[in-house]
């Protein structure tokens, strides 16, 4: 983890996440675009990833609910390392069979 930068409330509005992928070291810097007390909080990479972590109370406690969105970053390594787009057909196939066998 890196610099962490609050309001003078205390929240977050940006910090700094420093990781390794694919051999690379890599910082990226996060910035908290939405936040909604007890409902959702937003977050958007500056490596082009957005993330929505939605918060519902239900009989046992919350659900939390993370969606993300990499279009841009995917885009990108695609791009460079994989070239994805000419085996997309087997990949959906492999991953669906795969999430099938764990329900």
């Amino acid at each position: 983890m890196g610099a962490v930068h609050r309001t003078p409330e205390g929240v977050v509005t940006t910090y700094e996440c420093k990781y390794r992928e694919l051999g690379m070291h890599l910082t990226a810097t996060i910035t908290r675009e939405e936040y909604v007390v007890n409902e959702r909080i937003v977050e958007r990479s500056s490596l082009g990833v957005v993330w929505t972590c939605s918060f519902e109370p239900d009989a046992t406690g919350t659900t939390l609910t993370v969606a993300w969105d990499a279009s841009t970053l995917t885009k990108m390594l695609d791009a460079v390392f994989y070239h994805s787009d000419k085996d997309i057909d087997t990949e959906l196939a492999t991953f669906k069979r795969e999430v099938e066998a764990l329900a």
